[in-house]
């Protein structure tokens, strides 16, 4: 265990260093403050003067899942070079040259870039979660079990392209895990449109309307799906699984299956 957060606390050392870290930041900050200005002042809807909770709800919404989305993006963009730049620049080499073993030296530099990518997520939704707060009086209870939830989505993606990036050039093993996550948003969400009461009441309630889920649906990692259910518990709405299996289950026993792949390669590839 000395080892690995030797090495965990390295790969956050190494992470801050990068300017691109601080870019993203500061995109982050930025969009924290134009937040801002939306819980602040009445908004008028057909001359009628909306809830300030119920505004501070929706927008506390629609923050999540873009703050959720742009974790994703982050930790595929630094997963893509983790491992390839070890290699050039002799990190792997000087670290394995060492007592470490492979298993220890990769499971630090996935934790340390996932932790580092759990932190911007969560330091951001809890900002929000806090304006919707103070600045609304709207409290979300559910917005820190919603926002554990989605790390594992990050986990996911950062071993999922740390074993691309072992397969694939970097800029393909990036845009293989970006697919991924457009084709899991696309299908899940035409999902939840074709079953939401707002398509029910345009076609009329005398029409049903039949959705039947293909079976390379059901067994996709089911990224978009586990962010919409973390998202339910921000309501405490109900959430429809696309398939049987459940999207917590479905991305955990993707990962699990992954992270082996990626030590059984990562053992076999020369340094």
């Amino acid at each position: 265990m000395r080892k690995f957060k030797k090495i965990v606390l390295y790969t956050i050392a190494d992470i801050m260093n990068h300017r691109s870290v601080y870019v993203a930041l500061a995109f982050c900050i930025l969009f924290v403050l134009l937040l801002r200005g939306c819980f602040r002042g009445p908004i008028m809807i057909n001359g009628q003067a909306m809830d300030p909770a119920v505004i501070a709800e929706h927008l506390s919404r629609v923050a999540f899942h873009l703050i959720a989305g742009g974790a994703l993006m982050i930790a595929c963009l630094l997963s893509m070079r983790l491992l390839g730049r070890d290699r050039e620049d002799g990190t792997a080499v000087m670290m394995l040259s060492r007592p470490v073993r492979r298993a220890e030296y990769l499971a630090g530099r996935v934790a340390g870039l996932w932790g580092v990518s759990c932190l911007f997520m969560l330091l951001l939704q809890l900002t929000v979660a806090l304006l919707s707060v103070f600045r609304a009086g709207g409290a979300l209870p559910g917005y820190v079990p919603a926002s554990l939830l989605c790390c594992i989505n990050l986990l996911f993606i950062t071993v999922f392209v740390c074993l691309l990036s072992l397969l694939l050039p970097e800029f393909l093993a990036a845009a293989v895990a970006f697919l991924v996550i457009t084709v899991s948003f696309i299908s899940e969400s035409a999902f939840h449109v074709m079953q939401s009461d707002l398509l029910k009441a345009a076609l009329g309630n005398e029409v049903e309307v039949e959705v039947t889920v293909s079976l390379w649906r059901s067994l996709f990692p089911k990224v978009a799906g586990l962010q919409y259910y973390a998202s339910s518990l921000l309501g405490n709405e109900p959430y429809q699984s696309m398939g049987p299996v459940s999207p917590v289950l479905n991305i955990a026993l993707y990962t699990a299956l992954l992270a082996g792949v990626l030590l059984w390669r990562f053992r076999h590839v020369e340094l």
